[in-house]
């Protein structure tokens, strides 16, 4: 508020405000929204249009008990190295240039980025080898059991097909020499390629590529992957 009065803006003469949807920013009772709507009532809020794609994604995070699994197990992995200095060492040994990242409600970039990172298999196994509390060893052991069943490889691959080509469009939308013109021809090829992530034979073309990843897993870490059998009644 301060700022704006030093830049000669009147908070009298606004008529709407929009910006990222932090709480910080947003919060209808302590935010920056309800500061200014004291001021002046007048001042409608509407998200900012460079960050929806955050709401979008923070929503589809939570679609389904599947999808909160698979990222749950993520937000496990970063909390078990953010432990301690020593664990980001085994880590960063073992996995250069990316790290895993905590998930949040706001900045969904974090998910892919935690996605990108999902390398560190081997970091944890040294973790849990040399850890001296049982009770973390376990949680370490359930963990790669986890990564490597079926269910969490395939999420593994599809969201970071889904997350790489959204990335792509958030950082446009985001940027601020951003033109109207190339947005929405990013926009429009992202609705593209849903649908076709949705139809028989882009279906057919992802087992391919799923197949294919599920064998360069294997060789790479020398594990079996777990197909787990659910009763179809």
């Amino acid at each position: 508020m301060l700022i704006l009065d030093q830049l000669g803006i009147k908070i009298s003469d606004c008529r709407g405000q929009g910006y990222d949807n932090g709480a910080n920013m947003r919060g209808i009772y302590q935010g920056v929204q309800a500061n200014i709507l004291r001021v002046n009532p007048k001042a409608f809020y509407v998200p900012c249009g460079s960050h929806n794609l955050n709401l979008l994604l923070g929503d589809i995070a939570k679609s389904s008990t599947q999808v909160l699994r698979f990222f749950g197990v993520l937000q496990k992995i970063y909390t078990i190295f953010a432990a301690s200095t020593s664990r980001w060492d085994v880590l960063k040994k073992h996995v250069e240039k990316i790290t895993p990242k905590p998930l949040s409600e706001t900045r969904w970039e974090c998910r892919f980025d935690s996605v990108k990172a999902i390398r560190f298999r081997n970091a944890l196994i040294e973790i849990g080898k040399n850890a001296s509390d049982n009770k973390l060893k376990i949680e370490i052991l359930s963990i790669v059991r986890k990564i490597n069943e079926f269910e969490f490889i395939a999420s593994l691959i599809i969201w970071y097909e889904i997350l790489s080509k959204i990335n792509i469009v958030s950082k446009v939308l985001e940027n601020q020499k951003m033109q109207i013109d190339l947005a929405t021809k990013h926009l429009k090829g992202l609705n593209v390629f849903f649908a076709e992530h949705r139809n028989e034979v882009f279906r057919r073309a992802g087992t391919e590529r799923m197949g294919s990843s599920l064998t360069g897993f294997m060789a790479r870490s020398h594990e079996k992957v777990i197909f787990e059998n659910k009763d179809a009644s």
